[in-house]
């Protein structure tokens, strides 16, 4: 054996040489690299099939019961969850680690609901049958044992976001999740790539139906280029999905609903203006006002105050960009002529 290393000693050191320089560079892109593997082997798109299978998972852990101290075993209560969340995030002034709350806080607030007050009519036996918790109860403790629970089922909705397209149900589910977990943010990036998703399986089906061809252009066979700008393609797609229409499964008869799409805009707007565009950029929050509009009646309030908003966002983006000022001008000189 040590003979046939001297032997080949030069090989060996080249091989040892070329695996210290590729793990050099493998360890810090090992992540990059396993996300291309996974895009290479099932890109994102609309696969309804893939998506069930995905939220079937999800829905499966939640429903798993988990046992906690001496209340026997329970599915995951995110209503709990969620209430934890905000109860420590308002506990600015007090130690959050070494804070527990009070026997009457236990009382009065941290209460699992009863069958008749519980939003979900799918519990287990066992929960049906237990009255809410009094007593000690400490919200800290509880999300950290079924946290990791509902951690995985989030993995596993967020995963299906890629492949739902236009089913708002995967948003949804994300976002009482992620409340529950403690990331407001998620619902945010859940709710604008299910609106991309959208737009994207829209833009893809009107690609692919085209108008069928004459006989006498039989022999042409180039495509005519598009000579719309990137503006126009959008406002082709949000026409097709406002018309409440737009077919995307004609095996399923399945169909763009226009209401889920405006609710979604509708969502992120909120969400950008409670958070001070802390989670999105002013120019994305600038896009979601302007599709907005294009969904929204231009006889009503909503729809002035809608250009408000825009108007007075293009103004504090002209304090970067001049540009922004010009923009600003318009949206409001219609908003006044519009009130006159």
């Amino acid at each position: 054996m040590l003979t046939y290393i001297r032997e080949n000693r030069k090989y060996i050191l080249f091989l040892l040489f070329v695996w210290i320089i590729a793990t050099a560079w493998i360890l810090p892109n090992r992540y990059h690299l396993l996300n291309r593997l996974a895009l290479i082997i099932q890109s994102p798109g609309y696969d309804p099939k893939t998506a069930k299978e995905f939220i079937k998972k999800g829905d499966s852990i939640l429903a798993k019961e988990v046992t906690y101290q001496d209340l026997g075993e329970r599915i995951p209560d995110l209503n709990v969850m969620r209430e934890a969340c905000l109860y420590y995030y308002s506990l600015s002034e007090i130690d959050r680690v070494l804070y527990k709350p009070s026997w009457t806080d236990s009382m009065s607030t941290w209460r699992f609901k009863t069958e008749e007050e519980s939003e979900d009519k799918k519990n287990s036996t066992k929960t049906q049958s237990r009255s809410p918790i009094t007593g000690s109860f400490n919200p800290g403790d509880y999300w950290k044992v079924v946290a990791p629970n509902v951690l995985e089922a989030l993995d596993y909705y967020k995963r299906a976001l890629n492949f739902s397209g236009p089913d708002l149900n995967v948003p949804k589910k994300i976002e009482k999740t992620a409340l529950a977990v403690c990331r407001p943010e998620e619902v945010l990036l859940a709710y604008a790539d299910y609106i991309r998703n959208t737009e994207e399986t829209v833009r893809i089906v009107m690609e692919k139906t085209q108008k069928p061809k004459s006989f006498f252009s039989c022999n042409q066979t180039e495509e005519q280029p598009n000579v719309l700008t990137e503006k126009q393609n959008l406002m082709r797609i949000w026409s097709q999905i406002k018309s409440n229409s737009f077919v995307i499964d004609p095996d399923q008869n399945l169909k763009v609903n226009a209401n889920d799409f405006k609710k979604a805009l509708n969502i992120l707007a909120f969400g950008i203006y409670k958070t001070g565009l802390n989670s999105i950029s002013p120019i994305e929050a600038d896009g979601v006002l302007e599709k907005l509009l294009f969904f929204s009646d231009p006889n009503t309030i909503e729809y002035d105050e809608l250009l408000m908003k825009r108007g007075m966002l293009n103004y504090q983006l002209g304090k970067r960009d001049p540009i922004f000022f010009d923009k600003a001008i318009f949206i409001l000189e219609n908003l006044l002529n519009r009130l006159t």
